[in-house]
């Protein structure tokens, strides 16, 4: 796994989902940023789920131990769930707490060592031990306030910090395999900065919507989750540290207010914010709910509480606007902007009426980062390989 044919993998961490691009662009892999303390052997492993494939009933039940010297005691040697898995647990799941620093959070850095050893399982076979030595190149991502604070080094130290281990229990296809991660370098891209090179560089994946003319623009990146929005400002393909920022406003509040109004209203409580999401983007029947058989519409409910977020999110918007010399659009990007959009559209025609673009494929929208991350360190290691000029 050595040699000029070394592995990059791109990986970013949201704090609602991790997105990764493993080894090339085609290949994609999104699942929940959640963990859950488990028992070392589960008493069921889910049933019903063989007609799913080996893949996929591998990702619906990520169950594995982590050991690695860059965690606490608190994580350091310990069996979790993850992804749907954890997920479905009400009561254990652990979510990525809304103000946290992602350069030092444990979590972040398992699901970095999870996503690498599921590209590890999905591509090498174990040796005579059922171990898997993996090496790789890592495109790893921070949000602007970490950069600020001067984390990546930290960071890129406690991801490359010897050899990590992830041993998985009872996931299917992968029992018991153990898989030694390295990554040989960590290139730490800025959220946001990352997005805007994967839109100005066309690949065949991207051709119809990339902008080659946006690494030559001062670009306001609104970039909205689901605790955070954050505004990186990308002049000419750098990041502009002065005026970069974010808001500690996302989408995750508000969905969790259309849950409680539709419990009140309709006495049904809707499972998730990823079940609320699913009714909300149905094709057949959007924004409706079946309750006792019946369809019943919350399309006004759900269309108050977006209403409101985007005013928070457009405010601040329009004040970099107000504070920013040659600005020349707002890129829309993240989970929420999908949800926001028509919100955002119209707060805009009707204030500021400043020039934006939203990415119309809302299956690339969340990949974004990890793909602009991705190309970046492809390019940097091509460089590497060149021969000096003397």
């Amino acid at each position: 796994m050595g040699g000029s044919n070394e592995r990059i993998i791109s990986i970013d961490a949201g704090n609602k989902d991790v997105k990764c691009i493993l080894g090339s662009l085609s290949n994609t892999l999104i699942f929940p940023n959640v963990l859950c303390p488990l028992p070392e052997k589960r008493e069921v492993v889910e049933d019903g789920e063989d007609y799913l494939a080996g893949n996929e009933r591998r990702i619906n039940n990520l169950h594995f131990r982590v050991r690695s010297n860059a965690l606490s005691e608190e994580f350091n040697n310990k069996v979790f769930g993850a992804g749907y898995l954890a997920a479905r647990n009400k009561k254990g799941k652990m979510e990525v707490p809304e103000k946290t620093t992602k350069a030092t959070n444990d979590q972040i850095l398992v699901m970095y060592l999870l996503a690498a050893a599921l590209d590890a399982v999905d591509n090498y076979q174990p040796d005579a031990t059922n171990v898997i030595n993996y090496k790789a190149i890592l495109s790893a991502f921070l949000p602007v306030v970490d950069v600020q604070k001067g984390l990546k080094a930290e960071f890129q130290k406690r991801l490359e910090s010897g050899v990590h281990e992830i041993q998985f229990l009872q996931t299917p296809g992968a029992e018991n395999v153990v898989v030694r991660i390295e990554f040989l370098r960590t290139y730490v891209s800025t959220e946001g900065v990352a997005a805007v090179v994967d839109l100005a560089i066309p690949d065949p994946t991207n051709t119809l919507i990339a902008d080659p003319t946006l690494l030559s623009k001062k670009v306001l990146v609104n970039e909205i989750g689901g605790n955070t929005t954050e505004m990186p400002i990308v002049d000419r393909g750098k990041l502009d540290r002065f005026n970069s920022g974010g808001i500690r406003v996302g989408t995750s509040a508000y969905l969790d207010e259309i849950i409680k109004e539709i419990e009140v209203k309709y006495e049904h409580e809707i499972s998730s914010r990823e079940k609320l999401i699913e009714y909300m983007k149905d094709e057949m029947r959007p924004y409706q709910v079946k309750i006792k058989g019946v369809y019943h519409s919350f399309k006004d409910i759900a269309d108050r509480h977006l209403h409101s977020c985007a005013a928070r999110i457009y405010e601040r918007v329009d004040s970099i606007w107000k504070n920013v010399d040659d600005l020349d659009l707002t890129l829309n990007i993240g989970g929420g902007s999908i949800l926001l959009k028509e919100h955002l559209k119209q707060l805009n025609q009707s204030k500021g009426k400043y020039p934006e673009i939203y990415i119309e494929d809302d299956k690339l929208v969340p990949f974004l980062n990890a793909r602009g991350g991705w190309k970046s360190v492809r390019r940097k290691e091509e460089k590497l390989k060149r021969p000096a000029v003397v």
